[in-house]
């Protein structure tokens, strides 16, 4: 387990799929002052397949990820050093957070984190989510904005990560600016949040919000969605226009 990176009191371990967002984000952080010391990918995680590729998901991941890779180009991570993982389970992610000790730990994307992970780490552990909660949980919540044109829910969340699925204490929440979106606007927006979320987390460092105990979200006011499918939209109560 060689060439950890330590250094600075801003030190932080990013558990992420690493796609051209990700790496956005690991970016906008060491830009806002947080050292990365290293990123921890999965995998485990599902390879694509054409039954997803020809899904509703699939086609508007695709689209998306062509988008941002216009925006973005290639992004390296330069010389933080890169870990690959078993799984989400694998002891080797507590022993690589323990090994550099950093202020947090930080979720960007990905799988649920199991229980015997989050208990091992040691640090605190927080989690990016693409919706203001408490609203939609889960996977394509800023799709099921859309659909059900629920305009206060665009946006992203930051909460600490525990065993359920986005129900962990909230450290905060940030609408998408524009209520009216263009529909290159709504192609923007998951860029928007890598660069916004990774200004907003090194303001939580520097205030030390990390070891406070957040605001507990409300379940009852929160509802779990998986993937949209054509069906979903179909059946949608409420017509979304991508002007």
């Amino acid at each position: 387990m060689a060439n950890l990176r330590i250094e600075g009191e801003n030190l932080v371990v990013v558990i992420t799929p690493l796609s051209l967002r990700h790496r956005s984000f690991i970016s906008h952080l060491e830009k806002n002052l947080i050292k990365v010391g290293a990123v921890l990918v999965d995998k485990s995680r599902p390879k694509l397949h054409l039954r997803y590729l020809c899904s509703l998901s699939g086609i508007v991941g695709s689209i998306l990820t062509a988008y941002e890779f216009f925006k973005l180009g290639v992004l390296s991570v330069r010389d933080i050093p890169v870990h690959t993982v078993n799984s989400l389970a694998d002891s080797k992610i507590s022993e690589i957070v323990r090994r550099i000790s950093p202020r947090l730990v930080i979720v960007y994307g990905g799988k649920v984190i199991p229980k015997s992970t989050l208990d091992s780490l040691g640090f605190p552990c927080i989690n990016v989510h693409g919706s203001v909660l408490p609203g939609y949980r889960g996977l394509d919540s800023y799709w099921w904005s859309l659909v059900e044109n629920n305009k206060d829910l665009r946006g992203y969340s930051i909460h600490f990560v525990d065993p359920g699925i986005d129900t962990g204490n909230l450290l905060l929440v940030k609408p998408y600016p524009p209520t009216d979106l263009s529909f290159p606007q709504h192609l923007y927006w998951r860029i928007w949040i890598s660069q916004d979320s990774a200004k907003e987390i090194s303001k939580i460092v520097q205030e030390g919000k990390e070891t406070s105990p957040g605001i507990s979200l409300s379940r009852t006011a929160s509802v779990y969605r998986s993937r949209i499918k054509l069906a979903d939209l179909l059946a949608a109560k409420s017509k979304f226009r991508l002007r």
